[in-house]
């Protein structure tokens, strides 16, 4: 029989909890488990060869989020209600990281601001030697820092959960001219968080995402 999800291996450093977590909603969210579908506890347990109490632990997360469904005395099934479109990701995740940002300039040290401009200062090195991938990577760390400097474990809750699904439908940087404005709207993100202007950068962000998808011209 083939296998829904990965098998953990032991030198992963996550709790098994989490690492089931990602695996399961993983599945979900490209189908390996479908609508509908019955969960078998013990046979991802055996798949990803842990007990099956981190799977439960999983299961009950999947369920706070909508993506499993636990019914009493019949087990736990995949959530049959549609996952979110392309357009409805995108604003989702646009306000929730305007709001990262909003905090972010509420609450960034003078040291923080030192570190995102070390990151963009590297970003803009990548740009000049055409190194796309390596600005993935950088950018990356750039919204991951602005997230985590605003303080708000909630917010990055909730950004955690759309997540996978927005790693589906995000595309690559492809042309210089759009790397450019890429830059810019870094360094304008940038200049309102270390200002401490909380409206400005949540404006900027929210902007940055919507016409990186598209959504705004």
């Amino acid at each position: 029989m083939e296998s829904k999800v990965s098998r953990i291996r032991t030198e992963e450093v996550k709790s098994l909890c989490e690492m089931a977590y990602d695996r399961i909603k993983e599945a979900i969210i490209n189908g390996s488990l479908a609508p509908g579908e019955r969960i078998s506890e013990r046979r991802l347990a055996e798949e990803m060869g842990i007990s099956t109490s981190p799977i439960k632990q999983a299961l009950n997360r999947l369920s706070f989020e909508g993506l499993t469904e636990i019914k009493p005395r019949k087990g736990t099934y995949v959530s049959v209600c549609p996952q979110p479109d392309r357009e409805e990701i995108i604003m989702i995740k646009a306000n929730l990281e305007g709001m990262a940002a909003r905090f972010c300039a509420l609450r960034i040290t003078e040291e923080e601001i030192r570190a995102l401009r070390k990151i963009l200062l590297q970003m803009n090195k990548c740009i000049m030697q055409g190194d796309l991938q390596g600005l993935a990577v950088l950018n990356q760390d750039f919204h991951h820092k602005i997230r985590t400097f605003g303080r708000s474990r909630y917010l990055c809750q909730l950004l955690g959960i759309i997540q996978p699904f927005w790693e589906r439908i995000k595309a690559p940087l492809s042309n210089g001219e759009e790397v450019k404005t890429y830059s810019t709207e870094h360094q304008g993100i940038f200049e309102a968080l270390a200002d401490h202007e909380e409206e400005v950068a949540e404006e900027r962000m929210k902007a940055h995402f919507l016409r990186y998808c598209g959504k705004l011209e």
